[in-house]
This record gives structure tokens, sequence and C-alpha cells, in this order.
């Protein structure tokens, strides 16, 4: 004769014990899943920030084409070395307090260009996906050993790569005009 299950009265409810199991499969599930999906999350931020990087460079390149000037100052007059969007300002190697303006003044807004300016290049620029802001190191445009590098500081908030390198450094995100 076959053996039933004996069936649980109505509103009887599960017990401790099924918990405890349904809550180690879900905790051993997100175990096996999380450095996958953190990874994942990795190589997304960066992806944004190489897009972000080459699209701020080729608004550059647009802006010197449109106006003549080179964006380092007040109507191409050097007066600083860094361009920086809204974010948190990274750590820069070597970097003594040096001078800075805003990136939007030329890319969004045309503030330090001529009439020539055709922008808005860029509708807006706005921080890299850690939360800091995207740096242009343009200090290369006044000196032929150098290059002119936008940049973001990568998950590490350090930009390491300067004017005189060839490729970038660390974990930099970066793009370099010649």
């Amino acid at each position: 004769m076959p053996t039933t299950r004996p069936r649980r009265a109505s509103g009887q409810g599960i017990t401790f014990v099924e918990i405890l199991i349904v809550l180690a499969v879900i905790i051993s599930l997100a175990g096996i899943l999380a450095p996958f999906v953190a990874d994942e999350i990795d190589r997304a931020a960066v992806r944004e920030a190489s897009a972000e990087v080459r699209m701020i460079a080729d608004a550059l390149e647009r802006y010197v084409a449109d106006t003549g000037l080179l964006p380092t100052g007040d109507f191409g007059q050097p007066s600083f070395r860094w361009l920086v969007t809204d974010g948190i300002l990274p750590s820069i190697r070597g970097d003594d307090g040096e001078p800075r303006d805003r990136i939007d003044a030329y890319l969004v807004k045309g503030d330090r260009a001529n009439d020539r300016f055709k922008g808005p290049y860029v509708p807006s620029v706005g921080a890299d996906p850690w939360g800091r802001a995207y740096v242009v190191y343009v200090g290369g445009y006044a000196r032929d050993d150098e290059g002119v590098w936008v940049l973001s500081a990568g998950s590490n908030g350090m930009v390491e790569t300067l004017g005189p390198d060839t490729t970038a450094k660390g974990d930099d995100i970066a793009v370099r005009i010649d």
C-alpha cells in the first residue's frame, strides 16, 4: 500500500528549518555571483570613462579647429596647465597646485573663445564614473616634447599620466592628442 505524506493543516505556515535552508541557498548563490557582478560593474565604468575621454578629446580638437585658439587661457593666452570638469578633483602625480580652469568654459559655453566658436561641442561634461573630475593636461599645447592628455584617474583616483608620457600609466583611462 502506497504511503502518502501527511498534508499540513491550512494556516500552519513554514518551519524555521525551511527558512534556514532557503536563506542558505540564497546566500550561497549571492556568494558565487557577487564577484562576477562586481567585475562587470568595473568593466562598465571603464567603458563609460573611455567613451567620455574620447568624446572630450574630439570636442577639444573641434574647438581648436574652429576657433584657432588653444584652450590654455583667456583667448588663447597660456595661464594654466589643467582643464577640469565637475566632480572631485583627483590627485595628480607631481602636482604642485598648478592653476586650473573649467573645461565647460571652452567646450560647452565658449566663454574663452572668439566669434568663430561653433559649439557647444559637447552637451555637458560631468564627473567620471567614480565621481571624480575628468582632467585635460593642456600644458602640452605649449611644448613640443609633451602631449595633451584627456584623462580619467580611474578607480584609484590618482592621475599618473603626465605630458611627456607616451602611454597611459597606472589605471588612468586616457587619450593623447598630438
